[in-house]
């Protein structure tokens, strides 16, 4: 399900930092399973859950089995993941990624930071809502895969939020992928109640006028799902934690969401393009969002990405509640 999500598709071969490409590499490369398998922790993992229940146990291994074998697709070894002091997974260097679990389903997401979107190749775009690419990498659009019902949408509209493009050869400027984060619910209704305290006004009503319009999907759920996929994305980039009320997500029947934050945390993501993406199927409600930045380009035409510093003035509200370390 996470490849209908994500920049699935390869890069061309180049040079993005200080990590040598080749052609082949995929952007984002993903995992996922529907049960636990047995799969064996790494030392530096088995303290996050030496005192836990033996199903927390098969779960959290579950999960880096996932994140082992989406590493395995950017070319790096099966090594440790272990959950850093903030609860986040540590990636190897240079790697960005998001881990999510909820009953029935593990999942991975990974790539190498900075990636630039060149080609758009593997499932048809048709298959997951986006146009075919041009030779020259441009940006997808968005079209159904999040429907809640796997079929197209027709007319295809364009994203609104990010918009992955190349670094482009010639020496225009491009885009690099920053961060990204993935969430994966049980598709269900939240709890009475919970809607108000994770949305603002204008986010219930959003979600009540959906509701009205769509009501086979889970509207509410999709809400709270984009908004654990934006937490995990944003606090590596920030290193402080996002109050539901900090973002505001506005979810499409096209399978898109967009982002907005507070005036105070506005600045911390200006210049990022925050590209969201649902899915209801399955039984699962699934959600993926990725943060591009422009790239510069150097003489030798490698890429390196242009990371806006954090806003110190940001204040580590409470965070939500990570479901997928």
């Amino acid at each position: 399900m996470l490849e209908r999500l994500v920049s699935t598709g390869v890069s061309a071969s180049m040079s993005v930092g200080l990590v040598d490409m080749d052609a082949g590499s995929f952007m984002v490369a993903v995992a996922e399973t529907r049960q636990d398998v047995e799969a064996e922790l790494w030392p530096d993992e088995s303290v996050a859950v030496e005192r836990a229940m033996a199903s927390r146990r098969r779960e959290y291994a579950t999960t880096r089995d996932c994140a082992r074998r989406a590493l395995a697709q950017l070319g790096i070894a099966a090594r440790a993941i272990p959950t850093l002091a903030d609860g986040a997974p540590g990636w190897p260097d240079g790697v960005i990624g998001s881990l999510t679990h909820c009953r029935g389903f593990r999942g991975a997401a990974v790539a190498w930071r900075g990636t630039p979107a060149v080609a758009w190749v593997g499932h048809p775009p048709s298959e997951w809502g986006m146009s075919a690419p041009t030779t020259r990498g441009e940006p997808p659009v968005c079209g159904s895969a999040g429907d809640g019902r796997g079929e197209l949408s027709d007319p295809v509209v364009e994203c609104p939020g990010p918009s992955p493009a190349t670094c482009d050869p010639v020496g225009a400027p491009g885009w690099g992928l920053l961060s990204l984060g993935i969430d994966a619910e049980p598709a269900g209704g939240l709890r009475p109640g919970v809607l108000r305290r994770i949305g603002d006004l204008s986010e219930v009503a959003t979600v009540s006028a959906l509701m009205d319009q769509r009501p086979e999907t889970f509207w509410d759920r999709v809400l709270f799902s984009a908004k654990e996929s934006v937490y995990k994305a944003w606090r590596p980039l920030t290193g402080v934690g996002l109050d539901f009320h900090q973002v505001v997500v506005d979810p499409r029947p096209d399978g898109c969401f967009t982002v907005r934050f507070t005036d105070q945390l506005s600045e911390a993501a200006r210049g990022l393009r925050w590209w969201g993406r649902w899915l209801q199927d399955e039984g699962l409600i699934v959600t993926a969002i990725e943060v591009w930045a422009p790239v510069e380009q150097s003489a030798d035409q490698s890429c390196a990405v242009v990371k806006p510093a954090p806003d110190e003035a940001s204040d580590p509200a409470s965070a939500f509640v990570e479901s997928g370390h």
